[in-house]
């Protein structure tokens, strides 16, 4: 069974699924279009994923005609990590809701191969599949949109340094379209460089503040713990979303992979929340387009978007839903 596209079925899930956690499984499965996914089969389900043959949903699903997907096929049925993503995320987008005002909409063009060699060569191991995949499709990735009418066209992508100044053009604007008109604001931002500007540019001191940390020096990212020295040395700005909050990308020597990490604090406390896979974090992208956020593998919910003013004047923050 096929899981890479499942635009508008009904998908149920059950048990516990090897390599995923429940909300894990369901980004996934609503990026590549899944209607609804839930806990038990019925008539209206179209495919059943069941950590193991067996059961009683499991029997359910076979008496009413309905495809298996068990745990250890699961990841193979879904394709690599962000595979096929830039063709998901242009279909999300078209399919957006109307209310959406979007000031900028850019999928940078694929990564030539010679520069995903040398940010493997800048990271000391082998790109990750979720990351070959993503920057061979996009290369940057820019989203600015709210519920009330955006300013002019912003054409191309959204710089970074833009996206990230609180007092700058970009956060006064979403200030004054926040105050306008009745009802909640929502709004949703993305600001996501090109790969040679994340890989090849000197955040710490300019974005990052990682003070001066010795050999033995170490650092608590959720559960993960790593050399400080080495955290610093593979840590790069990846969504610029926000000033006072933004998303880092860690590559990690250890696990030889690449997380998604938050930092706060103006970029001096990254030990606050969990690493979310770089896969998670783009797939939730692809079905909330910046307006939430997962903090925590185990869950869905996390940081909102939202306009918030704080007691300086313009400084904006996302709201943190723990």
């Amino acid at each position: 069974m096929d899981l890479r596209d499942v635009y508008g079925k009904s998908i149920a899930v059950t048990g516990r699924i090897p390599g995923f956690t429940k909300a894990e499984l369901e980004i996934l499965l609503e990026a590549r279009g899944a209607a609804l996914v839930n806990n038990s089969p019925s008539k209206d389900t179209s495919v059943v994923i069941a950590a193991a043959d067996g059961g009683k949903k499991v029997e359910k699903a076979r008496a009413l005609g309905l495809p298996l997907v068990f745990g250890d096929d699961v990841r193979a049925a879904l394709g690599e990590p962000l595979e096929g993503y830039r063709a998901r995320f242009e279909r999300s987008a078209a399919k957006r809701p109307k209310f959406y005002k979007t000031a900028t909409l850019h999928l940078g063009a694929p990564a030539p191969h010679e520069l995903l060699e040398r940010v493997a060569e800048r990271v000391g191991f082998a790109l990750p599949a979720a990351a070959r995949n993503l920057f061979s499709q996009v290369n940057g990735l820019s989203y600015l949109w709210s519920t009330r009418k955006m300013p002019a066209p912003i054409a191309g992508p959204l710089a970074w340094h833009d996206a990230m100044h609180q007092d700058g053009a970009t956060w006064k604007t979403l200030l004054a379209l926040s105050r306008k008109g009745k009802g909640s604001f929502v709004m949703g931002l993305i600001a996501i460089p090109d790969a040679e500007t994340i890989f090849f540019s000197e955040w710490n001191n300019r974005v990052f503040s990682s003070g001066d940390p010795g050999p033995k020096d170490r650092i608590t990212i959720g559960k993960k713990k790593a050399k400080a020295q080495d955290f610093w040395r593979n840590l790069f700005l990846f969504d610029a979303f926000h000033g006072y909050y933004q998303a880092g990308l860690w590559a990690d020597p250890v696990s030889q992979d690449f997380y998604v990490v938050y930092g706060s604090d103006y970029g001096a406390d990254w030990e606050w929340s969990s690493p979310i896979s770089l896969e998670i974090y783009m797939e939730h992208l692809c079905t909330q387009f910046g307006r939430t956020r997962p903090i925590d593998p185990a869950s869905k919910a996390g940081m909102t978007t939202s306009m918030l003013r704080s007691q300086s004047g313009y400084e904006l923050a996302p709201y943190q839903n723990l």
